[in-house]
């Protein structure tokens, strides 16, 4: 056994923790392998200290389903630079109206002058720093979510839209699937239609999301022949970093 971390998230996005910090974290640790995947954000960040697999976590949608894809070694990295230029330039107009609703429908202004709110995650950070609650599933229900009456629809890349990105070598994995679907059938189905577009993994562990065991993910990963991978979704100092991995697994990923 031992201990990597696939899915980590700096300052870069939405952490707490530089990559510099993050690194010697992860050295002190003892992790073996670890992947900084930021939101939308394509790192560089390379370290002589500890193996570094170049990640992204991206928000993609499919037939409706909202999902975060993780994308490991993928290439084209200038083309999906574009890409996400494009549709934060699209996320921007979408904040502006979402905050417009917001004030309209609760009476809670949030002063976006200085352009620090750039998604909806960035929304429900400032609700929760502004004591209007501290479940951010339940913040997103009543302010942001499509069960809002405040909603306003995201654009995101298509699953389909991946292609370009997936080279040899490249992990595309669905992040936290039990933050897609409760129900280990329907992502059984959703599963057999994502790997037609470039699907060749599932994160059977991730520290922030329990609603399947990780013996129904696992079975999921094998029933569809796909690579598993690991993390512990690290955003704040306080999190665990580094999960516990089966060197099997392990040699699977960096083949």
């Amino acid at each position: 056994m031992s201990l990597i971390d696939l899915h980590i998230h700096s300052t870069n996005s939405d952490g707490e923790l530089s990559v510099e910090q993050i690194e010697q974290l992860s050295i002190e640790k003892k992790l073996e392998v670890v992947s900084f995947t930021d939101h939308n954000y394509i790192n560089r960040y390379k370290s002589d200290k500890v193996r570094i697999i170049k990640g992204i976590e991206l928000d993609c949608e499919f037939e409706r389903n909202k999902m975060h894809v993780l994308l490991y070694n993928f290439i084209n990295d200038e083309f999906l630079s574009k890409k996400i230029d494009e549709l934060s330039k699209e996320k921007l107009l979408m904040v502006r109206k979402l905050l417009k609703n917001i004030n309209h429908y609760y009476g809670i202004h949030i002063d976006n002058t200085n352009g620090f709110i750039k998604n909806k995650r960035d929304i429900i950070k400032w609700l929760m720093n502004n004591g209007y609650g501290n479940n951010p599933d339940e913040l997103a229900d009543m302010y942001t979510s499509r069960k809002s009456k405040c909603y306003v629809p995201t654009s995101n890349l298509t699953f389909e839209q991946l292609a370009p990105f997936i080279g040899e070598k490249t992990i595309v994995s669905l992040a936290h699937p039990d933050s897609v679907s409760g129900d280990s059938n329907y992502l059984d189905e959703l599963i057999k239609k994502l790997k037609k577009y470039g699907l060749n993994a599932l994160e059977v562990i991730n520290l922030k999301h329990h609603v399947l065991s990780y013996n129904e993910l696992l079975l999921l990963a094998h029933k569809n022949n796909l690579i598993c991978t690991f993390g512990s979704d690290f955003h704040k100092k306080e999190d665990k970093i580094g999960v516990e991995c089966e060197n099997e697994y392990i040699r699977k990923l960096l083949k």
